[in-house]
């Protein structure tokens, strides 16, 4: 009995110290990403934003799944989309979206980490807004972390609120009069 106190104290304590690391990671992301002057901004940032999921999602399963294992007996852990489908599994259609998301999103961070991927801009932005935003409600809901307390980025391009949509941002672009006029 007292083993299995041991081994759930173990358990509690590595959720909390990976959801404080996730929240590290994120936080980094969004600093990172409002620098006025940084070269490999999208790059970074997704990098950053998967390893904040990451870390989130094998916290949740350390802390809600104690059935899973996360660290396997060659001393590697969970990979990635294990992750998110383990924690898929459990919280079921309202991660659906979030699932999607993050997927795509490791597909590029995949690219980017192992070689090159072109033109990032205006879809890795609306692919991290929505990935901090939900990052955030995920962290209160399952660690109580506020984001949007700790860190007034609301104002910012990414923050922990939404200030505005890219397809908001492009209805405001002028219309480009060489191409209308065709």
């Amino acid at each position: 009995m007292a083993a299995l106190k041991t081994a759930a104290a173990k358990r509690r304590k590595l959720a909390q110290e990976l959801a404080a690391n996730a929240r590290s990671a994120m936080l980094a992301a969004v600093e990172i990403h409002n620098k006025p002057v940084f070269q490999y901004r999208y790059e970074v940032c997704t990098l950053l934003a998967i390893n904040a999921w990451e870390l989130a999602l094998k916290a949740y399963i350390a802390q809600e799944l104690q059935y899973v294992r996360l660290i396997r007996r060659d001393g590697t852990t969970k990979p990635f989309s294990e992750c998110v489908a383990c924690v898929s599994s459990k919280i079921g259609k309202p991660f659906e979206t979030t699932k999607q998301s993050l997927q795509i999103l490791y597909e590029y961070r995949n690219k980017i980490a192992h070689f090159y991927e072109e033109d990032l801009g205006i879809v890795i932005l609306g692919l991290l807004k929505s990935s901090v935003l939900v990052f955030s409600e995920f962290m209160e809901k399952h660690f109580g972390f506020k984001l949007y307390e700790e860190a007034n980025l609301i104002l910012l391009p990414i923050g922990f609120k939404k200030p505005m949509s890219p397809l908001d941002f492009l209805a405001l672009l002028p219309a480009d009069t060489e191409h209308a006029a065709a």
